[in-house]
């Protein structure tokens, strides 16, 4: 891991590319609420000897500070953008699941030239409802307060669709989420949750959006199903949408191989239409 100081935050990434120092194009990778960069750790792992990958953790989220300020969306989006330049990035790829697809529509609106592709995992262009926003606000709360442990029970089920959540095979792998889900910083997370329920509404800016979309969505995923990807796909020139089976919210990790693929495929193609 690596670390910058942007925006008044001390910022954690990890920085991975082909060993023998080639100029390869450029990966940026931007996670969901509750987790941080390890949520791409497979497909980072099956991009880095072809890509440079760039994977942020969020402000007040992963091993970056928890500052008392600046957790709203565009904020953050500011935050990946400067990180961007503080690397000498000129161009890049972006994938970004929940959240960091928030963050990427933002970006790829925002910087056209900048940005060459947009990959979003689990993600909507609207405001989030008012009923799940009621529901946000109680459980940062309760976690601002006695951290997450009392509701994990709770969150986990959001976060994972039911095949990940009953396989008695990734007993483990559920752990090891649940023990992260219990260690994130109480006061970052209750900011950046309430930055996440009160964004605005994204979709009469999706026409800004021009490069090459890929929309991923598990379609086990309650959290925002398929009607939001399919939402987004509507608004963006030249999306995509690609259904992921037996996967919920964090598809990157439930169906790792499978996300890891589809993201592979479809920058070779834009590759090869060059």
């Amino acid at each position: 891991m690596a670390e910058c100081e942007v925006n008044g935050c001390r910022f954690f990434y990890q920085d991975r590319g082909p060993i023998d120092g080639r100029r390869v194009p450029v990966i940026v990778f931007v996670h969901g609420l509750l987790w941080d960069s390890s949520m791409f750790e497979h497909q980072i792992a099956v991009l880095e000897s072809h890509y440079r990958c760039i994977a942020i953790d969020l402000r007040g989220q992963g091993k970056s500070q928890v500052t008392e300020a600046g957790y709203g969306i565009s904020d953050q989006a500011m935050d990946v953008q400067q990180i961007i330049e503080h690397l000498g990035v000129a161009q890049y790829h972006f994938v970004g699941l929940s959240m960091g697809g928030f963050i990427g529509m933002r970006l790829a609106a925002w910087e056209p030239g900048r940005v060459l592709s947009l990959t979003v995992i689990g993600s909507s262009a609207g405001p989030e409802p008012m009923k799940t926003q009621v529901k946000c606000r109680r459980l940062a709360w309760v976690a601002s307060w006695l951290g997450f442990a009392p509701i994990a029970s709770r969150v986990m089920p959001i976060m994972f669709g039911a095949t990940f959540m009953k396989d008695p095979m990734r007993s483990k792998e559920r752990q090891h989420w649940l023990d992260r889900l219990k260690s994130n910083s109480k006061f970052g997370v209750q900011r950046a949750t309430l930055g996440v329920v009160e964004r605005e509404d994204y979709r009469p800016r999706l026409e800004l959006i021009f490069c090459p979309t890929l929309i991923m969505v598990g379609d086990e995923d309650t959290a925002t199903p398929r009607a939001k990807a399919e939402e987004i796909v509507a608004g963006v020139k030249r999306a995509e949408l690609c259904v992921i089976p037996q996967a919920g919210h964090s598809a990157s990790i439930e169906q790792a191989e499978l996300v890891s693929s589809q993201i592979r495929g479809f920058l070779s193609k834009l590759n090869e239409a060059r």
